[in-house]
């Protein structure tokens, strides 16, 4: 999920499943070293992915782990998500993940203008990055449609 600041669209991508017919559902945007996305497999698994570029170790990430990192998404000037996260380590830097509601898929889908991501940690926020909504719509439909979500869930 790596770009540069001239191709921050989103796209849709599925993988595996050949074997238990539930392949991976994915909706990614990109913006220079930063990425986001939704992932899912079914109705019951969606989880938000925020990529940062910051190179850090486990143990570091543990502590931040233990501190409660939140993932706080915006989708044009809605009401912010605010969603716990697990950080893990990753090739391209930090990625923290959350559980997410079935809604934050359908307002990205409706996004107009862009989706703002960052990490609170601690009162304070780190790695805001804007991403354009372009292509949005059918990326974050696709994830909706082939994983049944519904956001009455929510």
């Amino acid at each position: 999920m790596i770009a540069t600041a001239g191709s921050a669209q989103w796209m849709h991508e599925e993988s595996g499943g050949a074997f238990d017919g539930s392949p991976t559902q994915l909706a990614m945007a990109a913006n220079l070293d930063y990425g986001f996305g939704l992932r899912c497999t079914d109705e019951f698994d969606l989880v938000a992915i925020f990529v940062t570029p910051e190179q850090i170790d486990q143990d570091t990430l543990d502590r931040m782990t233990a501190l409660l990192p939140t993932v706080l998404i915006r989708v044009d000037d809605n009401e912010p998500f605010e969603l716990p996260s697990e950080g893990l380590v990753a090739p391209q830097g930090a990625s923290y993940l959350g559980d997410a509601p079935a809604d934050l898929a359908v307002q990205i889908a409706g996004a107009k203008t862009s989706v703002s991501v960052a990490i609170s940690l601690l009162g304070e926020i780190y790695h805001e990055t804007r991403f354009g909504s372009s292509g949005s719509t059918r990326a974050a439909n696709l994830v909706i449609e082939n994983c049944g979500l519904d956001p009455a869930d929510s």
